[in-house]
């Protein structure tokens, strides 16, 4: 039995989507350490017919049930989950002032660069931040997701030094070169330090995550891999959880460079996604990943940034609705057809958990009416046809 998510975008009846800014919607593993992501089925076929009236219905209960509150995202307008009694946000706006109003709230400031703050806030007091003087808007952080790791040094010829035609039998051992890690955590660094497997005095040089540099060893493991492709290379390590966390790293790095031109930082290894961050295809705000490692290029960094392993796991488009007699209220994703009108991907039991991200780049700005919905069911065989699979129940709407 296999667990289904489906997304989808639904418009209120009276909204014309033509000409709509682009809508996308992406489903990525969830992150877990040292663990390779699998990419995900995508199947589209007549067992997802549902009725769009009993969509419209459901995203229009649902609005009608949660209050709006300016400058708030939308999946945050109830209070969401909190894990250890608050949730990951970023705070766009006056960067002072945000990070004033996030402590002014009882939350806590992880990483700040100009224009935005990464914070853990208690979820009750989220209207109250978003209503704070210099805050533009509240969202969901764009968390970093660590990528698989692989230890490729023999498959790209890189030593061992012995082997007079590797790259380090060759000379090539990364001597006089200094190389920057941007990951999610460092979990038993020490020991690996001890132990031979990373250079002495290897710390973690910048810390973005809180004091929470130990919640996975899957920066510890990137680093012990260009140890072994570049065993004469001296290492920093930068501990990031979002993407604002990423472009304080990319500042920190760069003042390195500035302050020690001995040790200059001139290349940086980082095996982490950032699902759902701008429109995915290299441009973005300034806190986005895709500019943050773009200001590092033009400052001489070779930024070596992990890309495709979510490659199949994501649609993006832009939002129509060209269905005979005015449309249906749902957006084509790749035909007119109810069953083109959904985006969906597996999870089979031996897959644990799964994340979907569902965006759509108009907000704050565009007064639109989009809705971003997701269903999931449960699927009796490995095609989710029409042999039974179980009503669709919606898990999540977004406004």
């Amino acid at each position: 039995m296999r667990r289904s998510l489906s997304i989808l975008a639904v418009a209120c009846a009276a909204v014309s989507l033509a000409g709509v800014a682009p809508t996308a919607a992406s489903a990525a593993p969830a992150a877990r350490p040292a663990t390779p992501a699998q990419p995900a089925t995508h199947v589209r076929s007549a067992a997802h017919a549902v009725d769009p009236a009993t969509l419209r219905a459901a995203v229009a209960a649902h609005n009608a049930a949660t209050p709006h509150i300016a400058h708030l995202d939308s999946s945050l307008q109830s209070a969401p989950q909190a894990k250890n009694g608050t949730v990951p946000v970023t705070v766009s706006g006056d960067a002072a002032k945000a990070a004033a109003a996030v402590r002014n709230v009882g939350g806590r400031v992880l990483a700040s660069v100009s224009g935005a703050v990464s914070a853990m806030v208690p979820p009750a007091r989220l209207s109250e931040l978003a209503g704070s003087a210099g805050v533009q808007s509240v969202a969901r952080s764009v968390k970093a997701y660590v990528q698989g790791d692989s230890e490729g040094v023999g498959a790209s010829n890189a030593g061992p030094a012995s082997t007079a035609t590797s790259w380090q039998g060759s000379g090539n051992t990364g001597s006089g070169v200094t190389v920057a890690i941007v990951d999610a955590g460092f979990a038993n660094l020490a020991a690996e330090v001890t132990a031979g497997h990373l250079p002495a005095g290897t710390i973690v040089n910048g810390d973005h995550c809180g004091g929470n540099v130990d919640n996975t060893q899957h920066g510890t493991a990137v680093a012990e891999i260009v140890h072994q492709m570049a065993p004469s290379a001296k290492l920093f390590l930068y501990c990031v959880t979002d993407n604002v966390g990423f472009a304080a790293a990319e500042q920190d790095i760069e003042r390195q460079r500035a302050n020690d031109p001995t040790n200059a930082i001139s290349i940086v290894n980082s095996s982490l996604g950032f699902p759902g961050d701008s429109r995915g295809d290299g441009t973005g705000a300034t806190d986005s990943a895709a500019a943050t490692v773009k200001k590092a290029r033009q400052a001489g960094i070779l930024w070596i940034q992990s890309a495709g392993n979510n490659g199949y796991d994501h649609w993006s488009g832009r939002l129509a609705d060209a269905n005979a007699g005015g449309g249906d209220g749902l957006a084509d994703l790749a035909g007119t057809a109810i069953q083109d009108e959904f985006d969906s991907m597996y999870l089979a039991p031996s897959a644990g958990t799964g994340t979907a991200i569902l965006q759509w780049e108009g907000w704050p700005t565009s007064r639109a009416k989009v809705s971003l919905v997701s269903y999931g069911w449960q699927c009796h065989d490995s095609t989710c046809n029409a042999s039974g699979p179980t009503p669709p129940t919606p898990i999540d709407t977004n406004t």
